[in-house]
């Protein structure tokens, strides 16, 4: 969420935000909140992740006593998502409720309710961005993942009523089996919308699901649950080269030691599901604390799983220090936990997605050494 705000270079090439993430990690400061107004949906995306759609949903009363509690511990970003939140007939009253208190709110819908009615409302109350679920260009593609016909349209025409108001909108593509070739198509279809876009090559596994050690099959995910939806390894590489355009070689992926902090989770990153647990993120599924059992400052400041994720460095990691992609892998104690019971597992996932990032320079250095191309687009 953090990086989605464009801000300019500060003066080691940082970005202002940047600066911001790095001071608030290093004082437990929760910059970003992720929170979930809903699960329910009424479109049967194939790859979502979301099991039990039914939950007591925080109320917009105690959903502001989150808010509030942010505000006075320093944050300044909120992304609210779903399901779709515009299931909720107060989703409106919620989102200005965040924008009153200056948050910089950006929002995760497929966009199939939003009319120009609520667009209005969206571009009255100073939205930050509208992120849209799109997964093709083409409706046959996009609406046989969504499982709604029509689908596609309804979030193409909300996407024209929100950019008429000014209001930023992101295309969101996670790249799966049944929408090979979108990686091609978004960025053309967003131009046309005059839209930002992203694309993803990861798909996460069902909700609370339990250990699992993920059996390898190539590096394409295989497996028995939603991860059997991950590209294969070619599309992978392709998406790679879209994503990172001036990847050239190893140093361009970055090179992190074992000392460094392994993400923001919990540490300037927080994540609130529809009935208030509150964990470090989305994927690191061990609650800290229930926001109706205690006060969200209290459960930043006093939750366990807080202090662990705060202590936490890349050398805890001992299975990946050896590894020859540790300096770039992109380690995740999230998944860690999810596929292998504990934060500093080998995540298997990320295993995987590390391999496909080498091979995808190994592709490009190759190419640039046989005359292949020039990288330039010539």
């Amino acid at each position: 969420m953090a990086e989605d705000m464009g801000v300019q270079p500060a003066g080691d090439g940082a970005t202002v935000l940047e600066e911001l993430n790095r001071h608030a990690a290093a004082h437990n400061i929760p910059l970003g909140a992720h929170i979930d107004l809903t699960y329910r949906c009424d479109l049967a995306c194939v790859h979502c992740y979301l099991v039990d759609r039914i939950k007591p949903e925080l109320s917009v009363a105690e959903i502001e006593r989150v808010l509030d509690d942010l505000q006075s511990l320093g944050g300044l970003m909120v992304l609210f998502s779903g399901g779709d939140l515009f299931l909720r007939p107060d989703a409106l009253t919620i989102l200005k409720a965040a924008c009153d208190r200056r948050f910089f709110v950006q929002i995760i819908t497929h966009a199939n309710h939003i009319d120009a009615a609520v667009a209005d409302a969206l571009e009255a109350m100073g939205i930050g961005e509208v992120k849209v679920s799109i997964y093709s260009s083409r409706p046959e593609v996009h609406d046989a993942i969504t499982k709604v016909p029509g689908s596609l349209h309804a979030s193409l025409k909300a996407i024209s009523l929100l950019r008429e108001r000014g209001v930023e909108v992101e295309m969101k593509c996670p790249i799966m089996r049944g929408n090979e070739g979108a990686q091609l198509e978004i960025p053309i279809l967003a131009a046309k919308y005059d839209s930002r876009f992203a694309l993803d090559h990861t798909i996460r596994s069902a909700q609370g699901q339990g250990l699992d050690p993920l059996p390898p099959v190539g590096l394409s995910g295989g497996c028995v649950d939603l991860r059997a939806l991950n590209a294969d390894v070619e599309v992978k590489i392709d998406l790679i080269s879209h994503i990172m355009p001036s990847l050239r070689g190893l140093a361009d992926l970055g090179n992190k030691s074992p000392s460094q902090p392994v993400c923001t989770a919990g540490r300037s990153s927080v994540y609130v599901d529809p009935e208030g647990n509150v964990f470090p993120c989305l994927e690191w599924e061990e609650p800290a604390g229930n926001v109706r059992q205690s006060s969200f400052a209290q459960i930043w400041r006093e939750g366990e799983v807080f202090g662990r994720a705060r202590g936490l460095k890349r050398s805890a990691f001992k299975g990946c220090v050896s590894c020859e992609n540790f300096s770039f892998c992109d380690i995740c104690p999230g998944q860690a936990h999810r596929e292998t019971g504990s934060a500093t597992g080998v995540s298997p996932s990320k295993c995987r997605d590390s391999s496909v990032k080498r091979m995808a320079v190994e592709r490009i250095a190759g190419a640039a050494d046989s005359g292949g191309g020039c990288g330039c687009g010539g």
